[in-house]
């Protein structure tokens, strides 16, 4: 009885191993194509609004709770010559069991020494990026998927940033540095 029952233990035990290691396998398979899903969300992006965003590296931060971390983001304006915003480290944590009920919930988003940059032309115009930009969905019907799903955000972080304006059409120049900012 005791074989019998230590058998059949191992053989479930086993079996269980097995499906979490399929489980895993797939899992990270879906995890680690968030490269690729980047790269197209960037292209989007690049062509609906015309600003050029690159970044050395991304990827799922899970040891200090779920989330992503990008690697050198940088944000160049339209021409592709200024960078407007770098940011050598970002953070971006959400809570997991909120997606089940299609809630995101943004616990933290970190910036590690993020440079914002405002330039004014010599002809008063700002180079700045759109807050939105608006896209034509063709009908709402394209956005019924995401209806209702809803976003907050708790804790926003800016850790040793600085703020560079630099106004051409007046000559003036203006800087902030060594920033902490915590929303």
């Amino acid at each position: 009885m005791t074989r019998k029952f230590f058998s059949a233990g191992l053989s479930i035990l086993f079996f269980a191993l097995i499906i979490c290691a399929l489980a895993a396998t797939l899992g990270m398979q879906l995890l680690g194509d968030l490269k690729t899903y980047v790269q197209i969300s960037l292209k989007n992006v690049e062509q609906t609004t015309g600003y050029r965003i690159t970044l050395d590296d991304i990827g799922w931060d899970i040891f200090e709770g779920t989330g992503i971390r990008v690697d050198t983001l940088v944000l160049y304006d339209a021409a592709g010559a200024i960078p407007l915003f770098e940011c050598r480290k970002v953070h971006i944590k959400f809570d997991i069991l909120p997606l089940f009920n299609a809630k995101l919930i943004v616990s933290r988003v970190l910036l590690d020494d993020p440079h914002f940059t405002f330039h004014r032309t010599g002809k008063g115009s700002w180079t700045l990026p759109p807050l939105a930009v608006p896209v034509d969905t063709g009908s709402i019907s394209s956005l019924d998927a995401f209806s209702d799903f809803s976003i907050a955000l708790k804790r926003f972080t800016i850790n040793g940033g600085s703020l560079h304006f630099n106004d051409r059409l007046r000559n003036v120049k203006f800087d902030l540095h060594n920033m902490r900012l915590h929303l």
